[in-house]
């Protein structure tokens, strides 16, 4: 355990001068960066940062419109998770009654689970595992 922890500041790979939504994840060991700007574009752009390195680099670029959503425009990823192999990474995303598994490069969308109309706790913790279920 580093009893001296480092603090730096990490350049954003985004514009600052556009507003932004940003969302930071952990999946494999590296910081991954995910970029929404819906005001001028219809992607979400996934940046990578690895284990040690201090800048960014581009990881996928998605088209909104590619991701089955049933007319949902905003988003709300739970999760990336980086696969063995690039078709294995995948985003946890909430749909209206239902969270999904969307499959990056295959863009293939399963459902995960469905719920009432109560809505869902983002206190649900999700694991990522390649067990079967």
């Amino acid at each position: 355990m580093n009893e001296n922890p480092l603090i730096t500041n990490i350049q954003l790979p985004v514009d600052e001068k556009v507003v932004w939504d940003r969302k930071l994840f952990e999946s494999c060991g590296c910081l991954l960066l995910l970029g929404k700007d819906f005001a001028h574009t219809r992607k979400l752009t996934i940046y990578e940062m690895r284990n040690g390195y201090s800048e960014w680099s581009l990881k996928y670029i998605i088209n909104i419109d590619d991701i089955p959503t049933c007319g949902v425009t905003n988003l709300d990823i739970w999760y990336i998770v980086l696969g063995e192999k690039e078709e294995d990474s995948f985003m946890v995303i909430t749909l209206p009654r239902k969270i999904v598994q969307y499959r990056i490069m295959l863009k293939t969308l399963h459902t995960l689970c469905e719920y009432g109309t109560y809505g869902v706790s983002r206190d649900i913790q999700f694991i990522a595992s390649y067990a079967a279920i």
